[in-house]
C-alpha cells in the first residue's frame, strides 16, 4: 500500500535490536509464563505497520504485528523438535512397540528427522495440544521398500489422536490424518476403525461428505480418481521429488484446515 512501510526480524542479541522493539515494533512487556505481551505501537516512526519476531527461549519465539488503526496481533511460536534428538517424542513401531526400532527406522541426521519407511509406526508427541497450527517441512528422497514398493511415496500427520498406540491396525493411535503422499498431499483421511465414534466431515466439488473409517476426504483441486499407485502424478503444486514442501495443520476446536505450500 501507499506510504512508508516496514517490516524487522530480530532478536534480542544487542541494544539495537532492544531499541527497536521497544521504540519501533511498540513492545514494552513480554510476560512468558503467562504468554502476554503488552504492544504500545508509536506513533513518530512514521511506519504504516511493523512486524517482528522475538526470541523468548531457546524453543519458543513470539511475532508482533501491528498496522494503523488496527489492533496489533500477537502469535507465540515453538519448535517442537530441537535438530539434535528426539527429546519430547517417542516411537511407536508395528511389531516392536515403544521406542523399540531395531532397524533405525526414525533417526536424526544433518539436523532433520529421518524416516525410512521401512517398517510401518509413528513419531508421537510426549504432549497433547489443542488450538494450535502446526507447520512441517518434508521431502521424500524416492526410495521404497517392499510393503510399498508399487504405491506412491506416502506419509502422514496424524491429529485428534486418542487411545492406546497400535489401536489401529496395530501402527497407530485412532485419529484423523493430513495425508502427505506423492500427488495428494492435503487430503484428509480417517486413521480409525468404522462404528468407533470419530468421523469427519468436509466438502467437496461444492457437496458436504462425512466419512468415517478409513476413508478420505480429498483436497479441493485433486482428482477425486487419485490412486495410490507408484506412478501417481504430482499435484499442481507439489514440488518435485527430492525437494522440500511444507504442510500447515490448523486447528481450532473441532474445526480443521490443511494448507498445502500456501494453498489450501
Amino acid at each position: 500500500h501507499d506510504g512508508p512501510t516496514a517490516s524487522c526480524d530480530h532478536g534480542f542479541a544487542s541494544h539495537a535490536a532492544v531499541v527497536l522493539y521497544r521504540d519501533v515494533l511498540g513492545v514494552k512487556e513480554i510476560d512468558a509464563k503467562n504468554r502476554r505481551v503488552r504492544v504500545e505501537p508509536p506513533d513518530d516512526t512514521g511506519l504504516d505497520w511493523c512486524e517482528g519476531t522475538i526470541p523468548v527461549s531457546a524453543d519458543e519465539s513470539v511475532t508482533v504485528r501491528w498496522e494503523r488503526g488496527q489492533k496489533p496481533s500477537v502469535r507465540w511460536s515453538r519448535e517442537l523438535f530441537n535438530g539434535r534428538d528426539l527429546t519430547g517424542w517417542y516411537k511407536f513401531l508395528k511389531g516392536h512397540g515403544r521406542d523399540s526400532d531395531p532397524n533405525r527406522v526414525i533417526s536424526v541426521r544433518d539436523g532433520v528427522i529421518r524416516v525410512t519407511g521401512e517398517d510401518w509406526g509413528a513419531l508421537v508427541s510426549d504432549e497433547e495440544f489443542s488450538d494450535y497450527r502446526l507447520t512441517v517441512e518434508y521431502r521424500f528422497d524416492g526410495t521404497r521398500y517392499p510393503s510399498k514398493e508399487k504405491a506412491a511415496l506416502d506419509s502422514g500427520i496424524l491429529f485428534h489422536s486418542t487411545g492406546a498406540d497400535g489401536g489401529f491396525a496395530g501402527i497407530w493411535m485412532p485419529s484423523h490424518e493430513y495425508n502427505i503422499i506423492q500427488g495428494a498431499s492435503g487430503d484428509f483421511w480417517g486413521v480409525h476403525p468404522k462404528g468407533s465414534g470419530m468421523s469427519l466431515t468436509g466438502r467437496v466439488g461444492g457437496q458436504e461428505k462425512t466419512v468415517s473409517g478409513n476413508a478420505r476426504i480429498p483436497r479441493f483441486d485433486i482428482d477425486p480418481d487419485w490412486s495410490d499407485r507408484r506412478d501417481a502424478p504430482l499435484a499442481a503444486n507439489e514440488n518435485p521429488i527430492g525437494e522440500w514442501n511444507t504442510a500447515v495443520l490448523e486447528c481450532r476446536g473441532d474445526a480443521v484446515k490443511a494448507y498445502f505450500n500456501g494453498k489450501l
